[in-house]
């Protein structure tokens, strides 16, 4: 079966939903399953949200979920292979949290997939699911150094950009596909699973490199400008500044709708929630004699995200630990401590995240005030970023934090924060 980005309908920005219809029983008891096994958590996780991070549910429910998946869907898929078996359960999964959001949550689109697609899929794929876990991995490798091979001038040029590194053009291909490409296709139609997945990663590369070009007659052959300069001996100076200026225009285009870019600014405001939320904001205000501004919400919001998002990440980038957790799937499991013990000491970094809270209120306000406020911010902060699991998305393995200097880090990450309300 041949595939096409068309085909595969990359462009869908809308949770939109999967209907339950007659005649389709895997889905529906595929949905079923999902909703008697996940809801409950997923409600109660949605609605501490603010405080928890990503609605992903615990091991043992989804371990039992996937166990019931298995079983309910035994008839179609035991004469397959391990491999094809994984890949009809997780299309099917997929597939029926669409159509759960739409008939449950009715959360935005990116909202969605932040929030409940992405972290319960990823920690299913990575723990439940290994030979499909190895074999998205494998392929993706394997057509990007192709499609590298193939394109270098395109991909060095993202990747050169300002804030886009390889990382990140590898992670926006895989959640395109795991956003979007995992439900289309049934792979039980599938003749050859590896050649046709191929494809979609193969098509996904080329709507990810194009997919912001215009169709005007001066930019139909914008992707074509190194090739045709390539084989002439004298390049016009005019052709290449109009190619430099509109290679530049792309990038800077796709980066504000980069999958992995949202993500990792949404993430971003998930951490500094947590620190600049609303018992900051009003222990800060409380400290103005303006009383219009203590009690007026709406100026608090405007102080809080004023910040131009793309200098957001620009100043994250010089934080290389943050950096590299703000990108991967955090995933909350109480249990897990996704650091080195002898290295990183939760005391120490309450500490640290403490003393930079306590900077902007020297001398306004007595300690007895303002420190119990200040503490409970310190502990909720460290009990969030230093606990769960973060998982790469490109590497479907876990991250850990093995370097002394994210303290340092987390200091510059606080004082990020609060320069957004000062």
């Amino acid at each position: 079966m041949l595939v096409s980005a068309e085909a595969i309908d990359l462009n869908n920005n809308d949770s939109s939903p999967v209907p339950l219809i007659a005649g389709d029983t895997s889905l529906n008891i595929t949905s079923t399953l999902l909703y008697s096994q996940l809801h409950g958590e997923i409600h109660n996780l949605l609605k501490g949200y603010n405080e928890y991070g990503m609605a992903c549910v615990r091991s043992a429910t989804m371990k039992k979920f996937v166990e019931k998946m298995y079983q309910a869907h035994y008839n179609t898929i035991s004469s397959r292979s391990k491999l094809v078996q994984e890949l009809f359960l997780l299309h099917q999964i997929c597939k029926a949290f669409y159509s759960y959001n739409h008939k449950y949550l009715n959360l935005s689109h990116q909202e969605f997939r932040a929030k409940v697609l992405y972290p319960n899929i990823v920690y299913a794929l990575v723990r439940y699911f290994n030979k499909a876990h190895k074999f998205f991995r494998s392929n993706l490798e394997s057509v990007y150094s192709e499609y590298k091979n193939q394109n270098y001038g395109i991909i060095q040029r993202y990747a050169s950009s300002y804030y886009l590194d390889h990382e990140i053009i590898r992670m926006d291909v895989l959640y395109e596909f795991l956003g979007n490409a995992l439900k289309q296709f049934n792979p039980l139609t599938l003749d050859n699973v590896t050649h046709f997945y191929k494809s979609v990663f193969r098509n996904i590369f080329n709507y990810y490199f194009r997919k912001n070009q215009e169709h005007q007659t001066s930019y139909s052959s914008f992707w074509d400008i190194d090739s045709y300069a390539s084989q002439i001996m004298n390049t016009p100076t005019r052709l290449a500044i109009y190619r430099d200026v509109l290679y530049k225009l792309q990038v800077e285009r796709f980066c504000q709708t980069s999958p992995t870019l949202l993500q990792l600014n949404y993430n971003f405001h998930i951490f500094k929630n947590v620190i600049v939320g609303n018992e900051f904001q009003n222990l800060f205000f409380s400290t103005k004699t303006d009383v219009f501004m203590m009690n007026d919400e709406h100026y608090k919001l405007m102080k809080v995200y004023q910040q131009d998002d793309d200098k957001i990440i620009s100043e994250i980038k010089k934080l290389p630990i943050i950096y590299k957790l703000l990108k991967c799937v955090h995933i909350i499991n109480p249990k897990s401590k996704p650091f080195n013990e002898m290295l990183i000491k939760p005391d120490v970094v309450k500490v640290a995240v403490l003393e930079e809270l306590l900077h902007p209120f020297k001398n306004m306000l007595s300690d007895e005030h303002i420190y119990p406020i200040l503490e409970k911010i310190s502990n909720n902060f460290v009990r969030n970023v230093l606990s769960g699991e973060y998982i790469n998305l490109l590497t479907l393995s876990n991250v850990r934090i093995t370097q002394i200097s994210f303290i340092t880090q987390v200091r510059k990450l606080i004082q990020l924060c609060l320069s957004e309300i000062f």
